[in-house]
């Protein structure tokens, strides 16, 4: 089972594959919000790049989310 913690480290790390199988598994994340209202696309594009995290991984990552209708 997939929870909200790890989608929220994969955003953060940038991993769109595992962000993609994760909401893939459990569709109903797609929607969730953080205490904030923030969605997973806020959550990515709010991220820094540092350490290991490129500017490519972080457009992938939007992009997936992008597609899956979050704004």
């Amino acid at each position: 089972m997939v929870a909200k913690a790890k989608v929220r480290e994969l955003v953060r790390a940038f991993d769109w594959k595992g962000v993609g199988a994760a909401l893939e598994a459990k569709p109903t994340l797609i929607a969730a919000r953080d205490e904030r209202g923030r969605t997973w696309l806020h959550l990515c594009c709010a991220t820094p790049l540092g350490e290991g995290k490129s500017a490519a991984a972080c457009r992938r990552t939007a992009g997936l989310l992008v597609g899956l209708r979050l704004d």
